[in-house]
């Protein structure tokens, strides 16, 4: 038997739909504003009659017949809406038919809070053990997340491939597939943090995940930029923008991070070199086009203001091109400093007498545009918070903005402190990752909740399941 098809049925003359409990009938047998005026009208002229009978008997053109307004016509049936895929009621299968990408940033915000305890576990050397177990902790959840959610993926586009099409033909939906390169990018790294060093033979493995991660990441920022600029209507016009146009072209960038993280599992040699190499152009193709879309966004809020509530939380998103870009340049520059000198690149720097010194302007390099971006990410990070302090933000599946976004910044934090290495910096990227594991854990809590009460269909709701392009025209 295949999936359930039913969403409106139509027995005996009378259309039900979901959305309202309601028969067809009785939306259209309740009176119209146009009737009340005509039925206040037709009693005004009958009172007049009654009270000025004589006049009428002398005068014959003010009969009361001549002052009465005839009824108005009677309304057409609405014609049930007709689907190109029809949207099922409940169950399983509404699950399915609704799953879209933007439930892969639970795994990107699961994934991060794995890799900043990580992360912390090296930092203090006191509560390691603690931290790393964790940390370890983490990752298979993430693992477990990432496959169920893999998983309802393929099955809704194996049951209904229409849906694809109409996601990426949608402007807000089609910028969530970037989530998908961003969550498993965190699943390699922590395969590098944790089971390489173990088994050093899951070095090659995980350096070819990270190719399939590179070539999805490219194909979201080259592929989804392009859909705004040739299928996607009304997202250009300025005041309909949010900084979900960050999403798409932010993959590369954390790619070239996770490619840091794979280069330093290899040997010094020609693989981490490509690694390393290849790892500089994503970021290049990353951090280039996020900057340029982030001073649209900024010209956005200053004509528009701020966006509306819905979308607040998105104001978080700048971070994670800000933040996860320093880390990159800082993570990419110290593997140069490794692998530059036996691999004997950059030929006319090494015969200077310094055999290092390639690797070493990279280093440095890396840190001081790290250090610059950090900055720009403070300035979104104090307007981020006022935004969304400014008023009540509901819940949606958009909160897991607040994690992902602050937590590459942690990272690129911890990071110069442990380069400098500066306590200040070291302990200022510990507080960004307390406040994650904190947001990641109100998240979760109120994703149970609503899972676990009837408001669970707000959170299972896809824009194009029930859109325009799902809807034949009559």
């Amino acid at each position: 038997m295949g999936p359930p098809t039913a969403w409106a049925s139509n027995s005996g003359g009378v259309s039900v739909n979901m959305y309202n409990s309601r028969p067809q009938h009785e939306l259209h047998t309740q009176p119209s504003f146009t009737s009340d005026v005509y039925d206040a009208g037709a009693e005004k002229a009958g009172a007049y009659a009654a009270s000025h009978h004589s006049t009428a008997q002398l005068v014959p053109s003010m009969s009361t017949t001549a002052m009465t307004t005839p009824a108005p016509p009677e309304e057409a049936p609405q014609e049930p809406t007709r689907w190109v895929i029809e949207p099922v009621d409940a169950g399983f299968w509404r699950i399915i038919q609704n799953f879209d990408f933007k439930w892969y940033g639970s795994t990107m915000g699961t994934g991060i809070v794995s890799i900043l305890l990580f992360t912390l576990s090296e930092t203090y050397p006191d509560a390691q053990s603690l931290l790393f177990s964790l940390s370890v902790f983490f990752f298979g959840l993430n693992i477990i997340f990432y496959t169920v959610i893999l998983a309802a993926t393929i099955l809704r586009y194996v049951v209904y491939p229409k849906f694809f099409l109409m996601m990426i033909s949608d402007p807000g939906q089609a910028m969530y597939l970037g989530t998908m390169p961003m969550g498993f990018a965190t699943i390699i790294t922590m395969t590098v943090n944790v089971v390489v060093p173990r088994s050093p033979g899951w070095a090659t493995a995980a350096w070819a995940f990270w190719w399939v991660d590179v070539v999805i990441s490219l194909a979201c920022a080259l592929g989804v930029p392009w859909l705004i600029q040739t299928r996607h209507h009304m997202i250009t016009d300025l005041d309909k923008m949010t900084a979900g146009w960050l999403l798409p072209v932010v993959a590369p960038i954390v790619a070239a991070a996770t490619g840091s993280a794979v280069a330093s599992a290899l040997p010094a040699g020609g693989d981490a070199l490509v690694t390393i190499l290849v790892s500089y152009v994503l970021v290049g193709t990353g951090l280039s086009t996020a900057l340029m879309v982030i001073v649209i966004y900024y010209l956005r809020l200053t004509t528009f203001k701020l966006p509306p509530t819905e979308h607040m939380v998105s104001t978080f998103l700048p971070l994670g091109a800000l933040g996860q870009g320093g880390f990159a340049f800082q993570q990419l520059g110290q593997q140069a400093l490794r692998v530059f000198p036996v691999t004997g690149t950059l030929p006319a720097v090494v015969s200077a007498g310094d055999a290092l010194l390639a690797g070493k302007m990279l280093f440095a390099l890396g840190f001081v545009v790290a250090v610059v971006l950090w900055g720009f990410a403070m300035l979104w990070f104090l307007f981020a918070v006022l935004s969304v302090t400014r008023q009540r933000v509901p819940f949606s599946n958009g909160w897991w903005a607040f994690t992902f976004p602050l937590g590459v910044l942690a990272t690129s934090t911890l990071a110069m402190g442990r380069n400098l290495p500066s306590v200040a910096f070291q302990t200022l990227g510990t507080i960004f990752a307390v406040v994650v594991m904190v947001m990641w854990v109100v998240v979760v809590v109120m994703l149970v909740v609503r899972m676990s009460t009837a408001r669970k269909w707000a959170i299972f709701k896809a824009a194009e399941v029930t859109g325009p392009l799902n809807k034949l025209s009559v």
